[in-house]
């Protein structure tokens, strides 16, 4: 076909009114060929979100000077510096945690 014909055939297809273009069933032959969707169930899904969420956040804390951080819990100054901060820490970490279960929870 002459790529001039093919051009005007196809605009006029595409400009035409009609939804469908006739391919002589092979949409239907192409969507029959392709594999099943597979299944896994919600709940998998969520408990095996919920285990790596886990896991990185103790691999997160795994380099952190533990020892060090205990002893100073010990000092009553450093223990007011430690909580003022700890506490928006936590805040953070449990609105993250809550907001990522309710958007998680929204695109299922």
């Amino acid at each position: 076909m002459n790529p001039d014909k093919f051009d005007n055939w196809l605009q006029q297809a595409l400009v035409e009114s009609e939804d469908y273009l006739a391919d002589n069933g092979f949409t239907e032959r192409v969507m029959a060929a392709l594999p099943a969707e597979p299944t896994v169930s919600e709940r998998k899904v969520t408990v095996l979100s919920w285990v790596v969420g886990i896991i990185a956040a103790i691999v997160a804390a795994l380099p952190l000077p533990w020892p060090e951080m205990l002893a100073t819990l010990q000092t009553a100054d450093t223990m007011i510096l430690i909580m003022a901060s700890t506490i928006p820490a936590l805040l953070i970490s449990v609105g993250s945690l809550l907001w990522g279960a309710v958007n998680f929870r929204t695109q299922m």
